[in-house]
């Protein structure tokens, strides 16, 4: 499984012969747009950056504005074909960690079967 989900992310997998085990390796470079303003969100104020497909670009966003160490992510894996990669980012010391409690469970027990 872990080697199929490999090779639908992009990745290269090298399997050896007599060897038990299989190596992966993140060889992709996958197309994407660049961070811009939202053509529907238009303001007169304020940065003009909007969020894209791809996580990490999101991350290095929001890390960019927020440079404390307190800020956090949790990651989740939605979708049992798509397993779309899903991050919840929240400050640490801010918020209510029953709630960040909470909502993980919610998370972690919605089934979609995209």
């Amino acid at each position: 499984d872990q080697v199929i989900d490999a090779i639908m992310d992009g990745q290269a997998v090298l399997i050896a012969d007599g060897v038990n085990q299989a190596f992966s390796f993140k060889v992709n470079k996958k197309p994407q747009r660049s961070i811009e303003e939202p053509a529907t969100e238009k303001d007169i104020r304020g940065p003009h950056n909007g969020f894209i497909e791809r996580l990490e670009a999101n991350t290095a966003l929001i890390q960019s504005y927020l440079k404390t160490p307190a800020l956090k992510m949790r990651r989740y894996e939605t979708g049992l074909r798509s397993k779309t990669t899903v991050g919840v980012f929240y400050i640490e010391g801010l918020a209510n960690p029953k709630i960040i409690d909470e909502f993980d469970a919610k998370i972690k027990a919605v089934k979609t079967d995209s």
